[in-house]
């Protein structure tokens, strides 16, 4: 105990330094903007390198080459879905010189949404409502922001991508706190929104349903056409109980994830072609409105 005290008199002043040096660096990266998201790129680089090493490893005794075989076989097949496109509209043309047609006399097909594969190798299921997840692929292989992220094996939605640097993407699962879904009952077509309550991470909560919906337990729940990341139609979860919310009348589903978050390990990351012209169209129109009032 004696040796303890006179190490620590000894280095009483490294030891205050390095104290006082920690707690500069929190107050810099946590009120500083810049630093503050320097510090996060730092950081997903440092733990996509290391989780892609531990990954590695793992993925060894789960037979990878296989598995990444079939996620890619399947990526394909999902590019070549007859939803992925929409018809040419040819009932109006100006330009004389433009084939609606192609050489079979078929009309032609517009490409709208692209999967790629992407292994999982890093993720939180319950980390203080703020649960993300880390994929090695990033923009060299085509990611962005604001992709929808789907299971491999169940296509239903895990989020969608909020960070991507060259090598490595970030997702923010639908376990988190900001994470907000439009979507809809499949039956019905009621809309709402899913989000993430905090407890547990196979349960989710569908929200703004009105009284008159008609549902029953175990119906599906799919994604919405209110949004221009996420394709129609993805499977989200079933309902598993409701209540209904006094103030307002509406239902509060909730309902039972489709994905298993736990044991996941491989995504499409789903990119809309049509994003960009749709999201600069409807802010046109919100500026031309803004200008009106």
């Amino acid at each position: 105990m004696r040796n303890i005290f006179l190490f620590l008199r000894r280095f009483s002043v490294f030891f205050t330094f390095l104290f006082l040096q920690i707690i500069c660096l929190l107050i810099l990266f946590r009120f500083n903007r810049y630093h503050n998201a320097a510090g996060m790129t730092m950081a997903s680089k440092l733990t996509g390198r290391v989780h892609e090493q531990f990954s590695q490893v793992k993925s060894y005794f789960h037979l990878k080459a296989t598995n990444d075989s079939l996620v890619k076989r399947l990526a394909e097949m999902k590019n070549n879905l007859p939803e992925n496109y929409t018809n040419a509209d040819t009932s109006l043309r100006e330009a004389a010189d433009y084939i609606p047609l192609d050489t079979l006399g078929h009309t032609k097909k517009i490409l709208r949404f692209v999967y790629r594969p992407a292994t999982v190798i890093y993720k939180s299921e319950n980390d203080d409502k703020k649960n993300y997840i880390i994929v090695a692929r990033g923009k060299n292989d085509g990611l962005a922001t604001d992709m929808a992220v789907v299971a491999a094996e169940t296509n239903a939605v895990a989020g969608k991508v909020v960070y991507a640097d060259a090598k490595y993407a970030v997702i923010m699962s639908l376990l988190h706190k900001r994470s907000v879904v439009p979507a809809r009952l499949k039956k019905t077509g009621e809309t709402g929104t899913i989000t993430w309550d905090g407890r547990q991470p196979n349960y989710l909560t569908l929200n703004r349903i009105p009284k008159t919906a008609v549902f029953v337990k175990g119906d599906t729940i799919v994604t919405s056409s209110n949004s221009t990341v996420f394709p129609p139609g993805l499977m989200i979860g079933t309902i598993e109980s409701f209540s209904e919310e006094k103030a307002t009348g509406n239902y509060t589903i909730r309902l039972k994830a489709a994905v298993d978050f736990y044991n996941l390990r491989y995504v499409l990351v789903i990119e809309n072609l049509q994003q960009k012209d749709m999201t600069t169209a409807l802010k046109a129109v919100e500026k031309q409105i803004d200008k009106i009032q």
